[in-house]
């Protein structure tokens, strides 16, 4: 089963990471700084300005369409990430909550393509730390260091740019957190699911 896992994963993340950098080549143009920018900015631009129908600049956004899709893909190759991370923790306790608070994480994470996209984040967020932790937890207890700390890594970044975004400081610099959050969260489900088997 885990090897239909792995290539489950691997697919749809890539795809969906394909599809991620597809809208923003749809993107019009504008940002929080910079109304009058064009097309989407790597530095100021959020990824989830790629969901909202017009743009901030004011047209028509393109990207909408390629950047749902692409939620979609990553969000189920998240959910079977934690499905089959849970299938290799011998504890069950934590099993189950990895299992169904990081699966049902990201049916939140993709409601906030929706207006609703404030309450589906936080949502989202409060149940994939909990789920990163007792991952966390379980890599440092198998000894596998440098994957624990990486996972480490990926919970401070997701609390950083929560608690940025929530206090509104360091706006400016919050675009560049979240697509850090986002980088390191593909590395580091890749590198559990190819680099692992089995975790106390």
């Amino acid at each position: 089963m885990s090897k239909y896992f792995k290539t489950a994963i691997t697919s749809s993340l890539g795809l969906g990471v394909i599809l991620f950098y597809v809208s923003t080549l749809y993107y019009p143009g504008g940002s929080n700084w910079n109304k009058n920018s064009i097309g989407f900015d790597w530095r100021y631009n959020y990824i989830t300005n790629l969901f909202n129908p017009i743009a901030i600049n004011g047209e028509i956004n393109g990207s909408v369409p390629w950047a749902i899709a692409a939620m979609f893909l990553l969000c189920v190759g998240f959910g079977l990430f934690f499905i089959d991370t849970a299938q290799k923790i011998t504890t069950p306790s934590s099993s189950r909550i990895i299992k169904w608070g990081g699966t049902v994480s990201m049916v939140f994470a993709f409601l906030a393509v929706t207006p609703w996209h404030d309450l589906m984040v936080t949502i989202s967020n409060v149940l994939v730390m909990l789920s990163l932790f007792y991952i966390t937890v379980h890599l440092f207890r198998s000894k596998l260091l440098m994957l624990g700390i990486l996972s480490s890594l990926c919970l401070g970044s997701i609390y950083l740019g929560s608690t940025m975004y929530y206090t509104q400081l360091w706006l400016e610099w919050l675009p560049v957190v979240q697509k850090t959050v986002f980088t390191l969260k593909i590395v580091l489900i890749l590198s559990l699911t190819w680099g692992t088997t089995a975790l106390r």
